[in-house]
């Protein structure tokens, strides 16, 4: 989870340094996705 949560931090900071605005925002929702399947189906 902890790496998942890197991740996404390293990217925001990627995206707010090279540009001022972005053009696409993407979102990813899986429906009814508990929260420790991302640690369980990881590898």
């Amino acid at each position: 989870m902890y790496k998942l949560i890197i991740f996404l931090l390293i990217l925001c900071v990627n995206i707010k340094a090279s540009a001022t605005e972005p053009k696409l925002v993407v979102g990813i929702v899986v429906d009814q996705m508990r929260y420790d399947y991302v640690d369980r189906f990881w590898g």
